[in-house]
């Protein structure tokens, strides 16, 4: 990974992919929850977000959601589109998306019925 491109990730120029945060974390020697915030934070659990809850309808955006901590959301195969404040993002099976805590976002499918996504989020106890 050159230093250009950590650079522009760091000023959030660029989003990482997942195998990008991987080693991240291998390299600074941290755990998984380090990245994301939440190892010294008190009273955080995880939140399990089911297949069925996140069913996102072809071509359409869902409401406007806002989330008090950060989203990563994660194209796994297929393609989507993220608005998150006024800003669009076209994303394609490896791209990461990053949203900062409380602005609004969504995310909508492109790629049909084979496009698969993640979006980890962290939510208090």
């Amino acid at each position: 990974m050159s230093p250009a491109h950590v650079s522009k990730i760091e000023r959030g120029l660029a989003s990482p992919s997942l195998s990008v945060l991987t080693r991240i974390v291998r390299e600074l020697d941290l755990h998984d929850a380090d990245l994301f915030g939440l190892a010294a934070e008190p009273g955080v659990s995880g939140q399990v977000l089911r297949a069925i809850d996140a069913l996102i309808p072809h071509g359409q955006f869902p409401p406007l959601t806002v989330s008090a901590r950060q989203v990563i959301a994660v194209v796994l195969a297929g393609s989507a589109e993220a608005r998150v404040s006024d800003e669009l993002f076209a994303l394609s099976a490896g791209d990461t998306l990053i949203v900062p805590p409380l602005a609004p976002h969504a995310i909508r499918n492109t790629g049909g019925a084979s496009t698969r996504t993640v979006r980890i989020s962290a939510a208090t106890a």
